[in-house]
């Protein structure tokens, strides 16, 4: 017998659901919102759960994509039961991390072997591994491989945290990336270090003013604790699936990859517009003709961005003037060698879904060159409008949709005082069809160049050169 929750708006189509699966055997409970959901799966875990895609407050593909912050496909497997039948859709359901998608009207004998395929798919797992490296525990005065000595924090995200660090030989500052691997899934481990050591070689491989410089490499050792599966725990009952009050570990060492960049003083472009939220057309140009150039070299080495961002652009101070820096070639793709790229898994939708490129948004596997173009298009309209293309207020399946088919409002609706063909150039690198757009970041950056005016030649020869 297994654990159900049933996730759907429509009372009826929820107790029939319900009933039907009890009758098979399951222990089932239910919830009539996305809301309501979380609040079942975070107090008492299902083994799996239905769920339906299209209902007020939250819908299923912003509780898909929580609980998969959380659960593992293998560990919570979600199967998404809904009238939707749109392709488009269904292919974001399984890029969001669905295990399986069921429409309505329901063929009950296929839902029920599909539910049942999956939860035999958890049972046969042997075991799963719960990472604890804690690289966030450093602090100030902690040494990184013998040769760099903490001093603080920068800043982290999802999988990631950046120290301020001093190269005890050189006293130099430099900043360290570790990867948070206690905040990873199970099985997910293995998958993440080797996209981390692929930003190495990718940040390694390009020598540009306006890239990050990547100064050295290594791993750290750190405890690992082992969290044996229900499955493997003496007691279990064959018959129940999940965990249970009953858990073993055992502890082994492990190491992770870290990667020394050059320390930079500055801010990122997303703290400077949540500052002054837009830019005259003249500041965005300066900022952005060098980036536009980083990502130009970049494709010369056959490297893709694919998530380019204001989070990822620094804005470096200088003495003389300030300079952008593009930060993160962590989803990087290597597209003249496919063979050693690697994804992050086959469900994962790559990217930040306001930046992506509509090629990204649907979850295709040849998003190249010209995906990069759109992004930076879109950090150039909101730097000129101060406005995100899409509304600030929809939901992820709603967004996604918009970004799919390039659904946005025209910048000069946002600011009128822009100039017409400077509109105009937006809108091309910002074509739904890749074909449609600049032939690469060079042209882009050429047709830029006329409404850039109060730029000093020697400014815009550094810049053209490197684009040829």
């Amino acid at each position: 017998m297994a654990k159900l929750l049933v996730v759907d708006d429509h009372p009826d189509n929820r107790d029939l659901l319900a009933r039907r699966l009890a009758r098979r055997g399951h222990e089932v409970s239910v919830a009539a919102d996305g809301a309501e959901a979380l609040h079942a799966i975070e107090t008492d875990p299902p083994d799996a759960v239905l769920l339906d895609l299209h209902m007020p407050g939250l819908d299923g593909l912003s509780v898909l994509s929580q609980v998969r912050q959380v659960h593992s496909k293998i560990e919570m497997p979600v199967l998404m039961v809904t009238a939707e039948t749109d392709s488009a859709m269904v292919v974001r359901a399984i890029q969001s991390g669905a295990n399986d998608y069921v429409t309505k009207p329901i063929d009950f004998p296929v839902m029920l072997a599909r539910v049942e395929s999956q939860l035999m798919l958890k049972a046969e797992a042997p075991r799963s591994t719960e990472v604890v490296l804690r690289s966030d525990e450093l602090r100030e005065g902690d040494m990184i491989d013998g040769r760099y000595r903490v001093e603080s924090l920068i800043g982290e995200g999802g999988f990631a945290v950046v120290y301020k660090a001093l190269q005890v030989k050189t006293n130099r500052p430099v900043a360290v990336k570790l990867l948070q691997t206690h905040r990873l899934r199970a099985g997910e481990a293995d998958v993440v270090f080797a996209r981390f050591e692929q930003e190495m070689r990718v940040i390694g491989q390009i020598r540009h003013p306006n890239i990050v410089r990547l100064l050295d490499s290594g791993r750290i050792r750190f405890a690992r604790r082992h969290k044996l599966s229900a499955a493997t725990q003496p007691g279990h009952s064959p018959g129940r699936l999940g965990g249970g009050a009953n858990k073993q570990h055992s502890t082994d060492e492990a190491t992770a990859p870290y990667l020394v960049m050059e320390y930079l003083e500055g801010e990122t472009l997303a703290a400077r517009l949540e500052r002054i939220r837009t830019m005259t057309v003249d500041q965005t140009l300066r900022m952005m003709l060098p980036v536009l150039s980083a990502v130009g070299a970049a494709h010369a080495q056959g490297i893709v961005h694919r998530d380019l961002k204001p989070h990822n652009i620094f804005l470096v101070r200088g003495q003389r003037a300030e300079q952008p820096c593009v930060l993160d070639f962590g989803v990087a793709k290597l597209v003249d060698q496919d063979s050693d790229e690697i994804t992050v898994e086959s469900s994962a939708v790559i990217g930040t879904p306001e930046y992506m490129s509509p090629e990204q948004a649907l979850g295709r596997r040849d998003v190249a060159e010209r995906s990069d173009q759109y992004t930076i298009a879109v950090v150039l309209y909101q730097c000129l409008t101060g406005q995100s293309p899409y509304a600030e207020d929809e939901s992820l399946v709603r967004l996604l949709n918009d970004v799919a088919f390039a659904k946005f409002r025209r910048p000069r609706e946002i600011n009128p005082d822009l100039p017409l063909g400077l509109e105009e150039v937006l809108l091309k690198a910002m074509a739904e069809k890749p074909e449609n757009r600049y032939p690469d970041v060079g042209e882009l950056g050429r047709a830029l160049l006329p409404f850039a005016r109060h730029t000093t030649r020697s400014e815009w020869s550094a810049v053209l050169a490197a684009m040829r």
